[in-house]
Parts: C-alpha cells; sequence; structure tokens
C-alpha cells in the first residue's frame, strides 16, 4: 500500500502501561506504521513527538501531569503536521474539547482492536503535499 512511503511514525501516550503496551502490539507489524515511543502522560507525550519527529499520536484524554488535551493543544503549536488522534473513554464533552484543541479524530478505548488501525490510516496517512 505504501512502497515508496516510510511508515508512519506513531507515539502512544495513555497513563495505563498495560492498556498501552496494547495497543503497541496491536500496532506491531503493519508495515505502514511504526511504533517510537510510548508516554505515561502529557509531558512526556509532547517531548516524544517533537524529539522523535512523530507524524501520529495516539493520546489518552485522562493522565497526570498535562492531559491529553492540553498535551494535544502544545504538540499541535510546535508541530502544526503532526495528526493526534484521541484514545479515550472520556464524556463526550472532554472529546469534544479534544476536537477543539486541535485532535483529528477520536477512538474509544473499547473499539480500539476494530476500530484503530483504520483510523489513523483514514485521517493520519494523507500523503505529503495533499489536503488533510
Amino acid at each position: 500500500m505504501w512502497p515508496e512511503r516510510a511508515p508512519l511514525r506513531v507515539v502512544i501516550a495513555d497513563d495505563d502501561e498495560a492498556y498501552a503496551e496494547l495497543v503497541a502490539d496491536l500496532l506491531h507489524g503493519r508495515p505502514e506504521l511504526e511504533v517510537i515511543g510510548i508516554a505515561k502522560d502529557g509531558e512526556e507525550a509532547i517531548q516524544l513527538a517533537c524529539w522523535q519527529d512523530a507524524d501520529v499520536v495516539l493520546m489518552d484524554i485522562d493522565m497526570p501531569r498535562i492531559d491529553g488535551i492540553v498535551a494535544t493543544r502544545l504538540v499541535r503549536e510546535a508541530r502544526p503536521r503532526l495528526c493526534v488522534l484521541m484514545l479515550s473513554s472520556a464524556d463526550p464533552e472532554r472529546v469534544e474539547e479534544a476536537r477543539a484543541a486541535g485532535a483529528a479524530g477520536y477512538v474509544d478505548k473499547r473499539h480500539a482492536p476494530a476500530e484503530l488501525v483504520p483510523a489513523v490510516l483514514a485521517l493520519c496517512a494523507v500523503p505529503a503535499g495533499q489536503p488533510g
């Protein structure tokens, strides 16, 4: 599907380490995706996304230190082309806050096994030079 493209570089941000590892396992083996880091809070998510030059951040909303909404706003200010996909089970008002902060989309944690990879590819895998 992506013969001329490098894999999308993905950071997973979730304070539930076991869940983050499950998400990494879900993405492992997908040639179009490469997990480059796992952050346990919003501050780490911002650092990893910027320092590792991520293409995509899968961001939980409720995290310690800096929550996913503030982290989304900050990482999108620092890296406007970066795609943030919320991966959370937060209430609808928080999801709308995340979209307003710059999140490209939302996947409920309970539906991640079926919906996550298609959502990442649909929302974040726009070839360079094409509108997103």
